[in-house]
C-alpha cells in the first residue's frame, strides 16, 4: 500500500534529452501563477501543465507524455501494488533567487503518491528537497536527485524545500490511487490508515471533515471527534 512514510528513487528514469526539453519548457516564465501558496500564504511560483486530469500544456504534453505513461506510471503501479493509479496533477514549481525560497513542512493529502522529477543539477543549488519522517527537524533528509532521478513518497510523509542558494526547478507528479479519485477530487487512502487508530490520518480526515473537501461533506461534528482521537492518538501538532 501507500503507507508508512515511506520513499524510493528510480535513479536515471529520464534522459538527458528528456530533461533538457522539459526545462525549456519550465524556464519560461510567463505561465507561473503568483497566488497565494496553501501552505505558507507566500506567492506559489507554480503553474500546472496537467491538472484533475486533463493536460493544459500541449507543449509539455509533447515532452512528457511518453515518458509519464511508459516509465513514471508503471514504476509508482509496481511499487505501490497499485494498477489503477493515475495522474491527477502535474505541477512546476521555480526557486530562483529574489522569489520563493522555502515550502514549508507539509503533506501531500490529495495524492496516494507524489513523485518528484529530478532537472536541476544538484551541483547548481544548495538544499532542495528534504523528507521528514518524525515530528521534529532533526529527522530531515535532503535526498540528493540528479536530474532524470525521480523519488516517490507516500501520502502520509511530510516534506518541504528549502534552498540556500542558486536556482532549482521542480516538476511534481500528483498520483490518485484510480481514475474515480481523480474524477470526484477524493482522497480514500485515508479511511484504512484512521479505522487503525493513525494520528495522522485521523487528522487529515478530520480537516477533510471541516473543510468539506477530498470526498468529504462538511460536519463539524465529525471533524471535532476526529480532532479528539488524534490528539489522544498522540498528533504531534
Amino acid at each position: 500500500g501507500g503507507g508508512s512514510r515511506n520513499y524510493y528513487l528510480a535513479q536515471g528514469l529520464l534522459g538527458a534529452q528528456e530533461v533538457s526539453n522539459i526545462l525549456a519548457c519550465v524556464s519560461e516564465g510567463g505561465q507561473y501563477e503568483l497566488g497565494p501558496d496553501t501552505v505558507d500564504g507566500m506567492p506559489t511560483f507554480e503553474y500546472y501543465p496537467l491538472q484533475d486530469g486533463q493536460w493544459m500544456d500541449e507543449r509539455m504534453r509533447s515532452v512528457l507524455e511518453e515518458a509519464m505513461e511508459t516509465r513514471v506510471l508503471p514504476y509508482i503501479r509496481e511499487r505501490y501494488s497499485c494498477p489503477t493509479c493515475c495522474v491527477a496533477d502535474i505541477l512546476v514549481r521555480r526557486y530562483v533567487p529574489g522569489e520563493r525560497r522555502t515550502h514549508g513542512v507539509h503533506f501531500d493529502g490529495h495524492a496516494f503518491v507524489t513523485a518528484v522529477l529530478g532537472l536541476s543539477d544538484p551541483a547548481t543549488f544548495e538544499g532542495g528537497l528534504y523528507l521528514q519522517p518524525g515530528p521534529g527537524s532533526d529527522s530531515r533528509i535532503f535526498p540528493r536527485i540528479e536530474p532524470g532521478d525521480m523519488l516517490v513518497h507516500s501520502f502520509d510523509l511530510q516534506h518541504g524545500v528549502h534552498v540556500w542558494g542558486g536556482e532549482r526547478y521542480s516538476l511534481i507528479f500528483w498520483i490518485k490511487d484510480s481514475p474515480n479519485s481523480v474524477a470526484t477530487c477524493s482522497s480514500p487512502w485515508y479511511a484504512e490508515p484512521a479505522a487503525a487508530g493513525d494520528a495522522d490520518a485521523l487528522h487529515h480526515l478530520a480537516e477533510n471533515y471541516e473543510h468539506g473537501e477530498f470526498g468529504q461533506v462538511q460536519d463539524f461534528d465529525e471533524a471535532v471527534r476526529l480532532y479528539e482521537q488524534s490528539a489522544a492518538a498522540g498528533h504531534s501538532y
